[in-house]
């Protein structure tokens, strides 16, 4: 049983993002007179796991990783020729899901062992839309499955033939349709039963 938390980051561009939302306005013939952005890519990843250690070289696991949000936000003001309006655009990515996943392991010696993960996570992506035009607010918001690959590489310390803390890179591959990698470095303990 192993429950870990630490630390997800989304490979997203904020000057990709900020191109997108010119594009978008300047597609509904507006034009972007001034404006600014911010892009927190980055949030406390979250992971539960059961395994079984069918070597002393290789495990299988099962877990649910919850990799946080990334959320974007744009504020300023668009004319259309004859009228301008102020603006404000919110963007928020969420991915989580449960993983199927092999590790390899190599044993240093009876307290330390390296590790290296391959797997699929079956993930599920949310995105939510916020556009606010002077006093009016419109939200959207739409969902996707999809599997990703999922791999890893770290390091564990057992401090006793049942207990154990282990250290982890791991990265999903192209989540959200091949939009981004989203990566996380975390720390666990484990119990093993």
């Amino acid at each position: 049983m192993v429950g870990e938390v630490g630390q997800s980051s989304f490979d997203i561009s904020k000057s990709a993002i900020d191109a997108f939302v010119v594009d978008a306005f300047d597609f509904a013939d507006l034009d972007v007179a001034a404006g600014q952005s911010k892009l927190d890519d980055s949030d406390i990843s979250l992971s539960a796991a059961l395994g079984y250690r069918l070597l002393p070289y290789l495990a299988v696991e099962l877990s649910y990783m919850d990799f946080g949000k990334a959320s974007y936000d744009a504020s300023g003001t668009v004319s259309d020729g004859f009228s301008s309006d102020d603006v404000s655009l919110g963007l928020e990515v969420e991915v989580a899901g449960p993983t199927l996943s092999l590790l390899a392991i190599y044993p240093i010696n009876e307290t330390w062992e390296v590790f290296a993960r391959a797997g699929a996570m079956f993930s599920k992506t949310k995105v939510s839309v916020t556009l606010e035009v002077d006093a009016e607010r419109f939200k959207e918001s739409d969902s996707d499955n999809s599997t990703e690959l999922l791999w890893g590489l770290g390091v564990a310390y057992n401090f006793s033939e049942r207990m154990s803390v282990r250290a982890e890179y791991s990265q999903v591959k192209e989540a959200a349709g091949e939009e981004f990698d989203v990566d996380r470095m975390v720390i666990g303990l484990i119990y093993a039963f």
